[in-house]
């Protein structure tokens, strides 16, 4: 099993950043990486769409396992638990790895007499044909998810008109075997 954890602080007003992580689409795909396509949204049951996340969303995307590739890998996420404007979780349904699931977190903070939103990310996930699939992990695998989640946050600090600094993130990674 494998852990990534990710924290970001984005210097900018906290309600407006926490409003934006509990959102879907169409916010979402501008946050996957360039290799993704849009995912669609398929709200389970009968009550008619809803534009924020709530437990039981499920994203469909695909991408593109490697540059180039001319094979495009699906992936389907199911929202587990949500917390309006605090956190939400999803799980892989089915895709690419083992075992898949995310936590994303956003508190307000004040620093410096500054009111700033620190991003979470919590993901813990196993990858597929035992010893091969720890092999790709170390060789290429870890470096294309740890690219994934920068490009987000880029991303998602362009949407929210956040400027980027040196200091204002901090990414941790903790492996282990199962």
């Amino acid at each position: 099993m494998a852990f990534l954890q990710t924290r970001k602080t984005f210097p900018h007003s906290c309600r407006p950043g926490r409003k934006h992580a509990s959102r879907t689409p169409p916010s979402f795909h501008r946050r996957a990486a360039p290799a993704t396509q849009r995912p669609r949204t398929r709200p389970l049951g009968l009550a008619p769409p809803n534009p924020a996340a709530g437990i039981g969303t499920r994203l469909t995307f695909s991408f593109r396992p490697f540059r180039f590739s001319p094979v495009r890998v699906q992936w389907e996420a199911e929202v587990t638990e949500f917390s309006w404007n605090t956190q939400f979780c999803d799980r892989q349904v089915r895709g690419p790895f083992a075992y898949w699931h995310h936590c994303h977190r956003v508190r307000a903070v004040i620093r410096e007499e500054v009111a700033v939103a620190v991003l979470t990310d919590h993901v813990e996930y196993a990858l597929p044909m035992g010893a091969l699939g720890t092999l790709a992990h170390r060789l290429f695998l870890r470096r294309r998810i740890d690219q994934a989640f920068a490009y987000r946050y880029s991303q998602l600090a362009s949407i929210l008109g956040a400027r980027q600094t040196g200091n204002s993130s901090v990414a941790t990674r903790l492996d282990r075997s199962a």
